[in-house]
């Protein structure tokens, strides 16, 4: 059965790419537009978790499907992205930054750009101001590794029953937030943002609840836009920096990246990403 899709959903993906694009291209203006990568796990939990829910129950059926409509939705463009990337790269960036992709390219196709993160002890916020073409990569392997636990996350609920349905939901919570989170500002924000847009999910449920803020269609389209855009967006602007040797984006180059990643984004959207969709 098609279901058609909550347009306040695709106005919360709208807004957090709109925010992961400001902290990207002015981050001193924007500082606090990488909490759009935290909103994008908060509606994946959600989304997931209801798809699975749905399930009478999950048996090894319901996870053949599960996992091949996620493999259809993912891996095609991001499989293209890293395609390009083999012959952009070599053309566009100097040598060292060169031998840095081939390195970094093999942990991204196995979606675990963060687990080499953490083996290298590197600070994604320090890698912003380098050459890596695929630093943005490493919230699809959140992403994936997610995808890959969740339905025993779901089936373990289910095992416990609704009498302790709660005090499992509050067990998984704890055991996800680091408190130290509480004394950084930063921290502490992803928390609030998380918390706001769960409450903005739960409200939308019923349909004349839904803000209509989210729900027009500019900021609609972009949430549908939006996982070409984050794929394209990042690349560009590392190039387009590279090419131009420049450190930070004036204005002018700032629109000129975002035409780029538009125009293809749009493209793509409209041609291979509609039909892995479909």
């Amino acid at each position: 059965m098609t279901k058609v899709k909550r347009p306040d959903i695709q106005g919360i993906r709208g807004l957090a790419i709109a925010g992961v694009l400001g902290f990207h291209l002015k981050e001193t203006q924007f500082p606090a537009g990488f909490v759009g990568v935290d909103i994008f796990f908060v509606l994946s939990g959600y989304l997931m978790s209801s798809i699975l829910a749905r399930e009478r129950s999950i048996n090894l059926q319901v996870l053949w499907g599960f996992y091949t409509r996620r493999f259809k939705r993912i891996v095609p463009l991001y499989a293209l992205l890293i395609s390009i990337l083999f012959i952009m790269v070599p053309l566009l960036l100097f040598a060292k930054d060169v031998n840095k992709f081939l390195s970094d390219v093999i942990w991204a196709a196995a979606f675990a750009t963060n687990i080499h993160s953490v083996v290298e002890k590197t600070d994604y916020f320090a890698e912003l101001y380098d050459s890596n073409v695929l630093t943005h990569t490493w919230s699809l392997g959140v992403e994936i590794q997610y995808y890959l636990i969740v339905p025993f996350v779901i089936a373990v609920q289910r095992l416990v029953g609704d009498r302790f349905s709660l005090s499992y939901l509050i067990l998984l919570i704890a055991g996800t937030v680091n408190a130290d989170a509480f004394q950084n500002v930063f921290a502490a924000l992803r928390l609030v943002s998380i918390a706001l847009t769960a409450s903005v999910i739960v409200l939308g449920a019923v349909e004349e609840r839904q803000s209509i803020m989210l729900s027009n269609r500019p900021i609609v389209y972009l949430g549908d836009l939006s996982y070409v855009v984050y794929l394209v967006h990042w690349p560009v602007v590392i190039m387009w920096k590279s090419y131009w040797d420049l450190h930070e984006l004036p204005v002018k180059d700032i629109l000129y990246c975002l035409l780029i990643t538009f125009l293809i984004s749009t493209l793509i959207h409209h041609t291979l990403e509609q039909f892995f969709i479909t």
